[in-house]
């Protein structure tokens, strides 16, 4: 591997250099020998169901949000279905606020009928007596007071219309929950459940490899990272596992709190990006880690 590396090409090494030299920069670590492995997550269902059928394949690539799997829904689509009859209904009643114009034509008729009563008070020769009057405004207030309950129940109506919108919302996001999507770009490695078994929110149902970017692994001495924080730092990586030099940049993903019982070392983690989709699990190569400048 180091003889490979010996060879890389020149505009591999004039990168790394200026990389590693910059001005004020301090020696980067080097890890001679890192191991490319896959990162890989397990993708979970949403909803409680059997598997009612697979969209995909092992070994299918898949891109973010795509349907792996979908859980049967069809008792969720029923009650989608009265949401929406319920809902249909409201909105028709609520369209129709018959009560509301009834009890505001009444309120009007009593305040005139009031009115022409109260006007004839006091002319010469009118006949209106004070029972006359009392009856004709508590027939007023009772207008107003029914104009009130109309309207009061009308805004009940919708409300009640806002609540079944919602009703039919959460429905329509229960059936939504019944696919299982995609939490990545990559492969398809392993369908862990059948078709037709039962699974619940949570549960795994498929393994995903990430194709995009790659973890690199590698042992650092202790005495490397005694003083210095690199969770973040940038990194280079360098192979030739594909036949000729190439280089690929990221950060450090993750230090390990235990020390490896080899050599007193200490297990880090990077991850580089990975476009071409060249990188596989298993390649070796060299990992520089970027680390800060000596403060003067």
């Amino acid at each position: 591997m180091r003889s490979r590396l010996n060879g890389f090409a020149p505009a591999i090494m004039l990168a790394i250099a200026c990389w590693g030299g910059r001005a004020g920069a301090a020696e980067p670590i080097r890890l001679e020998s890192a191991l490319v492995t896959a990162i890989v997550v397990e993708a979970p269902a949403h909803s409680e169901g059997p598997i009612l059928e697979w969209q995909v394949h092992e070994g299918q690539l898949v891109r973010l949000d795509d349907t792996l799997a979908l859980v049967d829904a069809s008792q969720l689509k029923l009650e989608l279905q009265v949401a929406e009859i319920d809902l249909e209904k409201a909105r028709h009643e609520a369209q129709s606020p018959l009560q509301v114009e009834l009890s505001q034509k009444r309120l009007a008729l009593a305040e005139q009928e009031l009115k022409r009563a109260t006007d004839k008070v006091g002319r010469v020769g009118a006949v209106v007596s004070e029972a006359e009057v009392s009856r004709l405004q508590l027939a007023r207030d009772e207008a107003d007071l029914q104009l009130r309950h109309a309207r009061h129940v009308h805004d009940g109506k919708l409300l009640e219309v806002r609540r079944l919108e919602t009703q039919r919302t959460l429905a329509q996001m229960a059936i939504a929950r019944c696919r299982v999507p995609a939490i990545l770009d990559g492969e398809v490695t392993h369908l862990l459940k059948q078709r037709g078994e039962w699974v619940r929110p949570g549960d795994p149902v498929a393994k995903l490899t990430r194709t995009d970017r790659m973890r690199i692994e590698g042992l650092l001495p202790l005495a490397a990272i005694a003083e210095q924080s690199l969770t973040g730092r940038p990194v280079k990586f360098v192979t030739d596992a594909t036949g000729q030099p190439q280089l690929y940049q990221g950060v450090v993903t993750y230090l390990h709190r235990d020390i490896s019982a080899l050599q007193g070392r200490v297990r880090v983690w990077a991850e580089v990006e990975n476009r071409e989709r060249a990188l596989r699990p298993g390649m070796k190569g060299q990992l520089e880690i970027a680390v800060e400048s000596e403060r003067r």
